[in-house]
């Protein structure tokens, strides 16, 4: 799933897509959908439950399969 820039936090109702303390991922996964750079994996936040993909460019992000759930479950403090 991709999320332009501020799409993440509008269906996570969070005031950011992401959390300042997200923690970086080694390595280039893919390139932006949107922009074609390349984008880098991280960890949602400091806990390092899930990771995602984000273009530091144009600042979207790509959730791969069931990473949607996860991440709303991480930003709001729910267990899965």
């Amino acid at each position: 799933m991709w999320c332009d820039r501020d799409e993440l936090a509008a269906v996570l109702g969070t005031a950011q897509d992401l959390p300042d303390d997200r923690v970086p991922l080694d390595g280039v996964r893919q390139n932006c959908p949107a922009c074609q750079q390349a984008m880098r994996r991280c960890y949602y936040n400091r806990e390092r439950q899930v990771g995602v993909d984000v273009c530091e460019a144009c600042r979207g992000v790509w959730l791969d399969h069931n990473e949607l759930s996860q991440v709303f479950c991480s930003a709001h403090g729910i267990r899965w």
